[in-house]
């Protein structure tokens, strides 16, 4: 049996690295395959042709990953009650084998009704026999898409390395960032409003981050009902002056005076800061669990570290609340560099 469990751990290794790998290599040039199936869902909502308001945001298009799991189905009562808006464009995609081809277009009929119920204009995407992972990454690179939304099953280290996880993959190789919600273990809890939102970010100079804060400023945060919580994490105290440590608290007020600003020119006033020791990833999931995070938004730096996980990626998998993970070296339309030049 051990042996077996072995054999089965590694294979997923192996999987796990290749998917990883072939991601890395793809390129700006290169074209991203079509999809097996493609149908548009009907425009049920005014907002489809309603034409937005001189000096309004462009709407959002938000890929939504939908199965027949209830963690899909709490993630998209979340998501409609808390994030989604009635001018966005909601993509539905599935991916199902030949054999679930049947099952598939049912799970895409009934995301299809509740969107027509919530007056939200959508459309629909399938994709037959393809990795799971994969094929969700290049719908959103096919279509300009700003986040993907995905139910998460929440899985241990252990069972995520013996089972996988999608949510997780597709974090690591889209292009675009990708929201993960969890299941609450409360079923009610999913259907409860939790605007106005707390916001929460981890305030370091990495560019990652920046960039995770830039892409929050342009299709996240609003000003009316949210509040930007800045989680920043300093050395743990060791009772001994250093010039290092002294360098570094005064590089961490920099760092937070940068985010405020930025937020500021955003015309984002609700700002507060928590100050944590420690590991960072550590410090920031007890900083933002203990303080009633609603969103957590994280920056996740190109490949992957040599030993442990990303800081993006441990809070992620094991925050109770909905994390974005904003991958760093994306082709998005969000890129700053382009909208800086627009």
């Amino acid at each position: 049996a051990l042996t077996a469990v072995g054999c089965r751990f590694a294979r997923r290794a192996l999987l796990w690295g290749s998917e990883i790998r072939t991601a890395s290599r793809m390129t700006a040039s290169a074209p991203s395959p079509r999809p097996s199936s493609y149908s548009t869902g009907k425009v049920s909502a005014a907002a489809c042709a309603a034409t937005p308001k001189a000096g309004a945001k462009e709407p959002r298009t938000i890929a939504f990953a939908v199965n027949n799991s209830r963690e899909t189905a709490a993630a998209f009562t979340w998501a409609t009650a808390n994030l989604i808006k009635p001018t966005d464009k909601v993509l539905l995609v599935h991916v199902s084998d030949r054999v679930s081809k049947d099952s598939g277009q049912r799970v895409l009929q009934t995301f299809a009704d509740k969107c027509t119920r919530r007056q939200l204009c959508y459309s629909t995407v399938r994709v037959l026999n393809s990795v799971t992972a994969h094929a969700i990454a290049d719908v959103c690179r096919s279509n300009p898409v700003d986040l993907c939304i995905m139910g998460s099953r929440g899985f241990g280290p252990i069972r995520r390395a013996l089972l996988g996880s999608v949510s997780s993959a597709t974090a690591q190789i889209s292009d675009c960032p990708v929201m993960m919600v969890k299941r609450p273990k409360d079923s009610a809890g999913a259907f409860l409003k939790v605007l106005p939102r707390r916001v929460f970010f981890h305030a370091d100079a990495s560019e990652h981050s920046k960039a995770a804060l830039r892409w929050a400023e342009g299709y996240l945060l609003d000003r009316d009902i949210d509040e930007v919580v800045l989680i920043t994490v300093s050395r743990a105290p060791t009772g001994k002056f250093s010039q290092d440590d002294e360098w570094g608290r005064v590089q961490t007020e920099l760092t937070y005076c940068d985010y405020r600003d930025s937020l500021a020119r955003s015309g984002i006033d609700k700002v507060s800061r928590l100050s944590a020791s420690g590991p960072p990833a550590e410090a920031v999931l007890r900083a933002a669990s203990h303080n009633s995070c609603d969103v957590f938004v994280a920056g996740l730096a190109p490949g992957r570290p040599v030993f442990g996980e990303a800081l993006a990626m441990h809070v992620a998998h094991n925050a109770p609340f909905p994390v974005v993970v904003v991958r760093a070296g994306g082709r998005c339309r969000w890129d700053v560099s382009e909208r800086a030049g627009a």
